[in-house]
């Protein structure tokens, strides 16, 4: 039993040992900058291998950089040449391994950052392969960290890159013959990568080579575009299309990385402009061309980014009774309201946001008119009936000479007794709003039992006062200030 204990530790410290804290032989220094999709993985704050950016949440590596590593043992550096100077390295929530992984074979895994990383000059997601044959000649860049020289002392301080040649592939891998410019130890998971007409593309990630003697036999490659599918199965949000919510006319839309040999769908009411590498320029087809949109990036009929928005004025198609306010629908999408207008029985209220506090007014069904307005201009009006529960905890009473607000408590007439009642030392919290600007103009604390609001400080208008009972409960009522 010791013996088995010794040769398996062994084997562990060897293991180690030819995968951890080596750098690139040959080749020459280069600065993140010129490498931006690289990225360091580190298990128990030791530097273990390379990762590739592929979405501001993901990271791309060998599955032997991360078997057997729960994710919080996992940090991932980006963005630094020195990696020394990162002084907060990314955490990390999950790890995806291939399902199929034995080691060197399916050698690929998936790690997600606890929160997106910014993009940037020196962080920056790569195009990744979907095809997985290239001739033999395909010249190519390997990068990271790894030593660069046998038995060479480990330095954290410069990346390093080297051009390579594919020598053959097969669906899995790829091969790079002996040369004295190649990755090492150390370097597993980093990128190899090819230019193209849309910039660099991802097409291997370092798997295995000749520990003892890197010179000494071929390097082997997992063949990227040979995953395409499973890592976008477990990356959903891999491409990202970015622009503005609302397209009052034309607009341009980026679409970040950009993916190979992809297709546009675009709804009926916009049309293409002009498509130049990242970005896409789309305008709608007319201006009756209102309502939701979107922009489709696909990749072998598959849908690879997606981005919804609106095109001109608002359509209302409901409005929606959330019980402390009314909300205006659009078809499922913000359209970017900026104010609207209504009428509760026969009542007029405004408001800057698609929503509005639900005044004081009763409990019975009552007719609501609302009309809405973007940057395109206002809507048609929309009718329906709500039924509005009373809400009545306390009543106001106001003195039009002093401007003070009175609350007190709402009274069962036959009973004479509070509907709602608490303890005299507990307290509620009020807020006065602007109708007309939506902004917050007062706020302060009355006793249960009721109290006087001071108004003197606000000027002439319509304001919403709203009280915060307490046990969930709220009471709004309206007050006009001459």
């Amino acid at each position: 039993m010791k013996t088995k204990l010794i040769s398996i530790l062994f084997l562990l410290v060897t293991y180690v040992s030819t995968h951890a804290q080596q750098r690139i032989i040959g080749g020459s220094a280069v600065d993140i900058t010129g490498r931006p999709y690289q990225a360091a993985v580190f298990v128990g704050g030791e530097f273990i291998g390379g990762g590739v950016i592929i979405a501001d949440q993901w990271i791309v590596t060998a599955a032997h950089v991360v078997e057997g590593c729960s994710p919080s043992s996992v940090n991932v550096s980006t963005g630094y040449t020195n990696l020394n100077s990162d002084p907060r390295r990314s955490t990390v929530s999950q790890i995806i391994i291939h399902p199929n992984y034995i080691p060197y074979s399916n050698d690929i895994a998936l790690i997600k950052l606890s929160s997106p990383i910014a993009f940037g000059s020196t962080r920056k997601p790569i195009t990744i392969s979907n095809v997985n044959t290239y001739p033999a000649g395909t010249a190519a860049v390997v990068s990271g960290w790894g030593q660069r020289a046998v038995g060479g002392a480990p330095s954290l301080t410069q990346l390093y890159k080297a051009n390579v040649t594919i020598e053959s592939c097969t669906p899995m891998r790829l091969h790079v013959p002996v040369s004295n410019n190649m990755s090492y130890i150390g370097d597993s998971g980093g990128p190899l990568t090819i230019p193209s007409s849309i910039g660099e593309v991802l097409i291997g990630l370092v798997s295995t080579g000749n520990h003892i003697n890197p010179t000494g036999r071929p390097t082997d490659y997992t063949n990227i575009g040979n995953y395409y599918n499973w890592i976008l199965t477990n990356c959903p949000n891999l491409y990202t299309v970015s622009g503005p919510d609302l397209l009052e006319s034309t607009a341009t839309y980026a679409i970040t990385p950009l993916p190979q040999n992809y297709t546009l769908e675009l709804s009926p009411n916009i049309s293409l402009v002009s498509q130049s590498g990242n970005y896409v320029t789309v305008r709608a087809v007319s201006t009756l061309a209102k309502g939701r949109a979107f922009i489709n990036v696909e990749v072998n009929n598959r849908i690879v980014g997606q981005k919804f928005f609106w095109v001109g004025i608002p359509i209302i198609s409901g409005v929606t009774n959330t019980g402390t306010q009314l909300e205006v629908e659009t078809l499922g999408i913000s359209s970017s309201i900026s104010q609207t207008e209504w009428t509760i029985d026969g009542n007029m209220f405004s408001a800057y946001d698609d929503f509005i506090s639900i005044p004081n007014v009763g409990g019975r069904t009552f007719n609501v008119t609302v009309r809405a307005r973007n940057a395109c201009g206002w809507s048609m009006p929309f009718s329906t009936s709500i039924t509005i529960e009373s809400s009545y905890y306390y009543r106001i009473s106001m003195d039009s000479n002093t401007r003070q607000a009175v609350i007190s408590p709402y009274s069962d007439d036959a009973e004479q007794t509070p509907v709602y009642s608490r303890s005299a030392n507990s307290m509620m919290r009020y807020m006065i709003i602007d109708m007309l600007t939506g902004s917050q103009e007062a706020y302060g604390t009355l006793s249960t039992i009721g109290g006087t609001i001071d108004l003197n400080s606000l000027s002439k208008g319509l304001y919403l006062l709203k009280l915060d009972i307490g046990d969930g409960k709220t009471q709004t009522f309206k007050i006009n200030l001459n």
